[in-house]
């Protein structure tokens, strides 16, 4: 259930690119298809037997009757013949991955939202294979973006408790949950379960909370951004729920019902991002109360917690992979009149702004003289990237003098955090250099801005010193011809 989550969740950002995603599953998944439904979207099932060579033909020729543009596949049958197959068929490929299962891969882009993710994982890869590798993008659904924003509140006291165990919780780890909870001294929290659609213990739970008031039992959730807001800390299984909470900055107890997810409860416990209870094999309602019980106490402790999950994950990877799918199709070109304004805009972005060395806004008379000085000068190279429907992504200023450039770039906030910087600065670099044999281009960060650091570093920019200017650390990186 969990794949499938993370798969409309990829979904709907292609949607919100104005794209039209078909679902082809093995599966019938009860209450999948409402959640389709309500999405606009349409499923097929497969015929075939997952991950075999007739599943191949099926998802090829399903492909073609709606002309996609692209094939995902989300699932640890899913071997290198298969991916060869889908490319051989002359389809792009993205391959959604946890740890590297294939024995190798002919992806286009291979997606590892997890904490642990890292090039190593994938060493049998073709060259030019995109790697989308860790929690800056997690797939998360649509429904959590308005609480981008959201600020939780956390009380001296932790009085309200949050279970959900996965879709369908086969081996019924709920019902320790819920034996632990039943032992707790003193004031009892509140205790909201959440049971997914396929969920076979639901009757068996109803009867256990029966007569505990404290208890409430909800099946087949569509709001749980709110009950991640309104809890103090969840119990939930490894999976892909503990980027959603992490998200929701909620301090977590991990108790590993599958295999795969054992990497995911030993990394976010060591970086105290969350508990590690134990596997659904050993973990008892005694080891559970007693690590529950002292943290509803530990005020410090919880807002660490919460704190350094919100700090993992931003909400806006579904958004990122989509981007990067359509890398293709972004471009750059000169700057025009017309897009003084739009320049003004992200001059004037509160990131932007804190970023530079002059911190202070920029008024808009300063900035039409500064534009129409630099469009009339010779030494001046400014190109802005948009998308394929001319929508503006962001912007790059070479600003020459004999062989040597300084460079300066921004991304739309739309845009930002998705790899898109160091993409710019590659068609920036390129077209600023045609028939440009001998040039040398500097660039100058704050040594606190990491992130525009890494995106000049990944762009093949090599950091050539450290040094001080206008009371700042900075970081001084450089590109050349020759290199």
């Amino acid at each position: 259930m969990g794949h499938v989550m993370r798969c409309l969740a990829l979904a709907e950002a292609w949607k919100d690119f104005e794209g039209k995603p078909f679902f082809l599953m093995a599966d019938h998944l009860p209450g999948f298809e409402t959640s389709l439904n309500k999405n606009g979207f349409t499923c097929r099932y497969l015929s075939s037997t997952p991950g075999s060579d007739e599943d191949a033909k099926e998802t090829i020729a399903a492909a073609h009757a709606v002309d996609a543009e692209w094939i995902v596949i989300d699932g640890y049958q899913f071997g290198g013949r298969y991916q060869d197959l889908i490319k051989r068929a002359g389809f792009t490929l993205l391959v959604i991955d946890d740890y590297g299962h294939a024995d190798h891969y002919s992806a286009d882009i291979i997606l590892n939202q997890n904490v642990y993710a890292e090039k190593s994982i994938y060493q049998n890869i073709r060259s030019d294979t995109g790697l989308l590798l860790g929690t800056r993008y997690a797939l998360l659904r649509k429904e959590f973006q308005k609480w981008a924003d959201w600020k939780r509140e956390v009380p001296v006291t932790a009085g309200k408790i949050l279970v959900t165990l996965g879709g369908s919780d086969p081996d019924n780890v709920t019902q320790v949950v819920i034996d632990a909870l039943k032992q707790i001294k003193g004031k009892k929290p509140e205790v909201i379960i959440v049971a997914g659609a396929a969920n076979p213990h639901i009757k068996t739970i109803k009867e256990s909370v029966k007569g505990y008031p404290f208890f409430s039992l909800q099946e087949n959730v569509d709001s749980m951004p709110e009950l991640m807001a309104w809890a103090d800390i969840a119990i939930s299984a490894g999976g892909s729920t503990c980027w959603e909470l992490a998200f929701m900055g909620l301090p977590n107890l991990i108790i590993v019902i599958a295999e795969n997810q054992q990497p995911i409860a030993d990394t976010l416990d060591t970086s105290g991002i969350a508990v590690y209870l134990g596997t659904h094999t050993t973990v008892s309602p005694e080891k559970i109360c007693a690590t529950l019980a002292p943290l509803l106490d530990d005020h410090q402790k919880r807002v660490s917690m919460g704190r350094k999950a919100r700090n993992l994950v931003n909400g806006r990877g579904a958004r990122c992979v989509v981007i990067r799918m359509h890398k293709q199709d972004f471009m750059v070109r000169p700057v025009t009149p017309d897009d003084c304004h739009q320049l003004f805009i992200w001059a004037n972005d509160p990131n932007v702004r804190s970023s530079s060395f002059h911190p202070e806004s920029i008024p808009w008379d300063i900035h039409v003289d500064w534009f129409n000085r630099k469009i009339s000068d010779p030494g001046c190279s400014i190109f802005i990237m948009t998308t394929r429907s001319g929508q503006p992504v962001g912007q790059i200023r070479f600003d020459k003098t004999g062989n040597t450039a300084e460079v300066d770039i921004s991304i739309d906030e739309d845009f930002r955090g998705c790899g898109m910087g160091s993409y710019l600065i590659e068609l920036g670099v390129r077209q600023f250099t045609k028939r440009k044999t001998d040039i040398e281009i500097h660039a100058r960060v704050k040594k606190e801005n990491t992130s525009s650091a890494r995106a000049f570093l990944n762009a093949g920019f090599k950091l050539s010193e450290s040094e001080k200017e206008y009371g700042f650390e900075v970081l001084h990186v450089t590109w050349r011809a020759h290199d």
